[in-house]
């Protein structure tokens, strides 16, 4: 998705949370879903636009900064509550 790749990816929870509109999900279990997504690639240029764009605009959302906070205010937290549970 970063490279501006069309992106095709199995349908479980831990990547649709992820990838979101991003990507063209598929069961896992269904080579018929992977083949026609691939096939849906191939041979139309289109999609392969649509699918590269969308997989951009997610990517924009993520970065390194973000991460760092977000881990930090998760560390601040668990440390504010194990210090409150010690004070009792």
């Amino acid at each position: 998705m970063a490279c501006s790749a069309p992106v095709i990816a199995s349908r479980i929870p831990s990547i649709e949370e992820v990838a979101e509109s991003g990507v063209r999900l598929v069961s896992p279990r269904s080579c018929k879903e992977l083949a026609e997504a691939m096939m849906d690639l191939l041979n139309d240029d289109s999609v392969r636009q649509k699918l590269a764009a969308a997989g951009q605009k997610r990517v924009s959302e993520f970065s390194w900064a973000l991460t760092a906070d977000r881990t930090r205010e998760v560390y601040a937290e668990a440390i504010g509550r194990f210090n409150r549970r010690r004070e009792k």
